[in-house]
């Protein structure tokens, strides 16, 4: 063991039943700091402590982390695509509508919003999609935001 830590009593109350007891910190064979402690579940009073029965938590790996990050930052790329893409969709039939009300000279004809062409793609893409619902509805409130 590298270090023996012992609890002292506060001036509050030892609600958690520590006062007294004996915990170990060292380096493990991963090369990070495991604590041992004594196993609450089968040893949970503080008197007749057994030193024996030992619970050990260890920190885990900083190069753990990273892989996690990793694998968010690749999460995350691959949405950053995904809504690139559907706001793409999205944005074009909005645009493809548009053009097509600005192309119409007779008052008398009447047609769908812009904004309705681009709700209709958002949601044509959400039933072909649907696991990627609400990226696509962040997608169509970007186009909605960036058209007005």
């Amino acid at each position: 063991m590298n270090t023996e830590v012992k609890v002292d009593k506060d001036e509050n109350e030892d609600s958690l039943q520590i006062v007294g007891d004996t915990y170990y910190l060292f380096y493990n064979d991963e090369g990070t700091i495991t604590l041992a402690t004594r196993n609450f579940d089968e040893n949970p009073g503080e008197e007749d402590l057994d030193s024996s029965n030992m619970v050990e938590y260890v920190q885990t790996d900083p190069s753990d982390t990273e892989e996690t990050t990793e694998e968010t930052s690749e999460d995350d790329s691959e949405d950053d695509a995904k809504a690139e893409e559907y706001y793409d969709a999205i944005n074009e039939a909005w645009t493809r509508e548009s053009d097509y009300i600005n192309s119409i000279d007779d008052p008398d004809v009447h047609v769908q919003s812009s904004e309705s062409a681009g709700l209709m793609e958002s949601d044509k893409l959400k039933r072909e999609n649907p696991e990627d619902e609400e990226i696509i509805e962040e997608s169509f409130q970007k186009v909605r935001e960036d058209k007005w």
